[in-house]
């Protein structure tokens, strides 16, 4: 019976680990895709901002 309940824990605690694991994994993907979209969005605002200001200086 006690051999039983501490492969139970081992099973357990291998599937939590595994869980936590592939948990974090997603996590660090999502936050590094939307790190790269807020950069690309960032970008792109400067660039306009850059674009138009230098519209201005050559229409003066």
């Amino acid at each position: 019976m006690v051999d039983r309940w501490v492969a139970v824990k081992k099973v357990v605690k291998s599937l939590y680990l595994k869980w936590i694991d592939h948990f974090y994994s997603l996590l660090i993907e999502v936050s590094f895709e939307s790190i790269c979209n807020d950069s690309l969005i960032i970008v792109a605002q400067n660039n306009a901002t850059i674009r138009q200001s230098f519209e201005t200086k050559k229409m003066h």
